[in-house]
């Protein structure tokens, strides 16, 4: 196993250790301040996906590389250029894509969602969610309070720590003349972080068929830097994505 390999296998967390078996060898080792992981819903194994070395073992390091042909991590996920300033990352296990700025980068922390960042704090998480939508029977707006409630504050927690406390938290829905349907803002913060979010649910239509997807965008940002928030919302656009 060598740094910048993404190693799929099961983890258990105690304390700060953390017991990994990988292709039938265990393996047991620390976790520091900087180190990341994403705890799985329901279940007590982890998901390590970024950057814990331990004894020169590396589990996970997707800033190392963008390859198209690579699976990250085990899932289906490829990088193509938009255009010559822009990249189109496609994550086919999840339906679920991103266009962004050549400066952003990917990270694969999230096993049902989409990451890339401005390597700064700053973060956009793009999660489809066509089959809940379709199965939902409330307003786009009551959905994505929803959403947010079972997956903003969740997500902040993966990625800046448990949140202290949250103000100015509004949810609208648009006025329907665009594919985005519904808006939901907050302020997040803990003892380290102050973070703006804000969540958009987007209406897509696949060219192919005329199928359609939602897909949630949620940009985190620090408070009080409303630049960085419009440009990880303005500069990137969310997509859904299928092999056929």
């Amino acid at each position: 196993m060598s740094s910048g390999q993404i190693t799929v296998g099961s983890y258990e967390i105690e304390g700060n250790q953390v017991k990994a078996e990988i292709g039938g060898e265990e393996y047991i080792f620390e976790l520091t301040e900087e180190d990341h992981l994403v705890t799985v819903p329901y279940d007590e194994t982890l998901d390590l996906v970024r950057g814990v070395t331990c004894g020169g073992l590396t589990l996970g390091d997707p800033g190392d590389t963008q390859d198209p042909e690579n699976r990250w991590g085990g899932r289906d996920v490829s990088f193509v250029s938009e255009d010559a300033t822009r990249t189109r990352v496609r994550d086919y296990d999840n339906e679920v894509g991103v266009i962004y700025p050549d400066e952003m980068e990917y990270y694969d922390w999230f096993y049902d969602a989409v990451i890339v960042g401005d390597g700064s704090d700053g973060y956009l998480v793009a999660r489809n969610v066509t089959d809940w939508w379709l199965s939902y029977s409330g307003s786009d707006r009551d959905f994505l309070r929803e959403y947010a409630d079972l997956y903003v504050r969740d997500d902040f927690a993966s990625l800046y720590g448990e949140i202290g406390d949250d103000n100015d938290v509004t949810c609208k829905a648009t006025n329907g003349k665009s594919d985005k349907k519904a808006e939901y803002s907050a302020n997040f913060w803990n003892d380290t972080y102050d973070i703006q979010v804000q969540s958009e649910l987007w209406k897509r239509t696949y060219k192919k068929n005329g199928d359609i997807a939602y897909i949630v965008k949620t940009v985190y940002a620090p408070f009080g830097e409303d630049s960085r928030l419009d440009y990880l919302l303005n500069s990137t656009k969310v997509i859904g994505v299928r092999h056929t």
